[in-house]
């Protein structure tokens, strides 16, 4: 199974190749790591990521050690091969959080046909592979005895009738995918409000109505502050953290990250704070 990502590359998991449709570079190999970060990331499109949870991914539960240095340098060789592929804004970095990864993707599924033989030959998932081979040769064994052009003809019936159903399979698949995408998306992401064009987020369910009242009224204040133009498309994070000052005072930092998703440019970050009352 192949995916294409943003209509412009494909993306091959099996062999870690990008290949850009226009042909304006050469394809490109990714290393084991980034290969497997990337299949990843793909897998959780649009779902905000914890380096602890892709160190155990890709790592750990192959009882191989590794570090942030290691994901930070694979993190940035992948990004610098999708540039090269156009596609430059696709991984956000979550400050003190992680990665968010979020484009749109296609699913490929390649059929190769024999046409010498008038054979299919099908080279995907077992479950695909496999599908309906079985009567296909039932009723060759039964009609034998018909004539060549009526014996061709039921079998192009019966090849097209074998697409049209995979057709319908990798629909419901991918139908389902996206079902799944959605709710575990919900569940790992709380929306604040929006403003415009610009929707603010909190990494945390776990969130009561005051949290959310305090939220809105540290966001607002920031986009005043800082002069963020909601007319733009932008999606914001937003985070909290309690420190001790430098003269043993606690206090509160509040942090919005903004992100421009029609804009190559990073994710800006804005910081402000206040005593803990």
């Amino acid at each position: 199974m192949n995916f294409i990502i943003n209509g412009l590359v494909r993306y091959k998991p099996l062999d870690g190749t990008l290949y850009l449709f226009d042909n304006s570079i050469d394809m490109i190999t990714l290393p084991r790591f980034a290969n497997e970060i990337l299949f990843f990331f793909i897998k959780n499109n649009g779902i905000a990521l914890s380096r602890e949870a892709i160190l155990n991914e890709i790592w750990e539960k192959k009882g191989i050690s590794s570090s942030g240095n290691n994901l930070n340098n694979y993190i940035s060789l992948l990004r610098k091969s999708l540039a090269l592929c156009h596609c430059h804004t696709v991984i956000t970095t979550i400050p003190k959080y992680g990665f968010l990864f979020e484009t749109e993707i296609e699913t490929e599924i390649e059929i190769e046909i024999e046409t010498e033989t008038e054979t299919e030959t099908e080279t995907e998932t077992d479950f695909i592979q496999n599908f309906n081979r079985a009567p296909v040769i039932q009723h060759a064994i039964k009609e034998e005895s018909e004539s060549p052009v009526r014996s061709k003809i039921k079998k192009n019936t019966l090849f097209i009738l074998n697409l049209l159903i995979i057709g319908v399979i990798i629909t419901l698949v991918a139908f389902h995918t996206e079902v799944y995408r959605y709710f575990l998306m919900d569940t790992m992401r709380t929306k604040i409000f929006s403003i415009n064009q610009c929707e603010f987020y909190f990494l945390d369910k776990k969130m009561r109505e005051k949290e959310r009242n305090d939220a809105v009224e540290n966001i607002k204040s920031i986009i005043k502050n800082e002069n963020i133009d909601c007319n733009n498309k932008i999606k914001g994070y937003y985070f909290v953290e309690d420190r001790i000052d430098s003269l043993g005072k606690s206090i509160i930092n509040y942090a919005v990250s903004f992100c421009e998703t029609r804009s190559q440019a990073p994710c800006r970050n804005h910081k402000t704070y206040k005593n803990r009352e």
